[in-house]
């Protein structure tokens, strides 16, 4: 290009610059610059998908034996020791495993701390007091332990109108467990000796009898019968509660091939 050329076209050169320097003027933002895709920035929480059975198989015993299925009084279910003993195994359910209960007005209450629970102001038995680990064996079934994970339990109201009793669920066939043992029951209930424990099925409640082993294994012949409600702190929570806030959740139910 000539240098005659070149100098012709400054006056060209200088209008285009002078055309930009509006622009150059007004404040400049990281937006005219940078290009964020919309699901980087968004707030959008997860998504998580609960898949439950619903079969009939829920509402048998929590805690089995492996050998006898509870259906029966001439091998009820008696392996409370097994897997292992308090304080080195912990049956999880709607009662506190640390604590002793006594059963008042329908339901149990916890009525103070076990001096093996490793927390100070525990202490012994009393008489009258259940122990909350073996209630935990004895009466939760499958579907009150997803309830306590998932809500906190099957929750119903009592004093002051709160919601603050948990209630077990009945079965509908002996097929699921009817029957539990345990021998040495002064160690873990207000009984003595062998005792066997019968539940009823239907009602809205799960409860059970107290009978001796030498006696009378049906009918009419408990002891005394106790339903499984605890009193517990309010408010009655669980997973879904604690999270519910933070994802999208759904919940699908199956059973068998449905």
């Amino acid at each position: 290009m000539s240098r005659a050329s070149f100098f012709s076209r400054i006056p060209a050169l200088l209008l285009v610059l002078l055309s930009c320097s509006s622009g150059i003027a007004s404040a400049q933002a990281m937006s005219d610059y940078c290009v964020v895709p919309p699901y980087v920035i968004q707030n959008v929480p997860a998504s998580v998908m609960l898949i439950m059975d619903n079969s009939g198989s829920m509402y048998k015993f929590a805690y089995l034996d492996g050998t006898n299925d509870c259906t029966s009084t001439s091998a009820p279910c008696y392996g409370f020791s097994d897997p292992g003993t308090y304080p080195t195994y912990k049956y999880y359910g709607y009662f506190n495993p640390d604590y002793w209960y006594i059963y008042l007005s329908n339901r149990f209450v916890e009525a103070g701390l076990k001096n093996t629970s490793g927390i100070p102001g525990g202490r012994a038995k009393q008489p009258g007091e259940w122990d909350g680990n073996f209630l935990n064996w004895l009466t939760m079934r499958r579907i009150d332990i997803v309830r306590k994970v998932l809500t906190g339990g099957k929750a119903s109201s009592g004093e002051a109108a709160g919601f603050d009793r948990l209630l077990g669920e009945p079965f509908d066939v002996d097929s699921r467990g009817r029957y539990k043992k345990i021998v040495n029951s002064a160690l873990y209930t207000p009984y003595t000796g062998s005792r066997k424990f019968w539940f009823y099925s239907g009602g809205t409640v799960s409860t059970f009898g107290v009978r001796n082993d030498t006696t009378g294994l049906d009918g009419t012949s408990d002891e005394a019968s106790f339903k499984v409600a605890v009193k517990v702190p309010v408010p009655v929570e669980g997973v879904i509660q604690e999270v519910s806030n933070r994802i999208r959740l759904g919940l699908a139910f199956y059973n068998k091939n449905t």
